[in-house]
């Protein structure tokens, strides 16, 4: 995944649930999270691109939404 062009993490552990393979309208619903820094946002426009790796014609994503929170607690000191 890369945001404005800059990688911002890799989203693993999909599950093959033939829903791309059978173009079926039904398939395992599950979230995934991805933390990235936000400084790799910018005003105005930004860009989101998820990259599927080479595979399978079946080899892929079916999203109904991004969501894109902003984690305001405090940061922990390390250690």
């Amino acid at each position: 995944m890369t945001v404005n062009g800059q990688p911002a993490g890799k989203i693993d552990r999909l599950l093959g649930d033939a829903a791309i393979a059978r173009h079926s309208i039904r398939g395992l619903w599950y979230e995934r999270e991805v933390t990235f820094d936000a400084v790799l946002l910018k005003p105005g426009d930004n860009v989101l691109t998820l990259a599927i790796p080479s595979g399978p014609v079946n080899n892929g994503v079916i999203y109904d939404y991004v969501r894109l929170e902003l984690d305001e607690s405090p940061a922990e000191p390390p250690g």
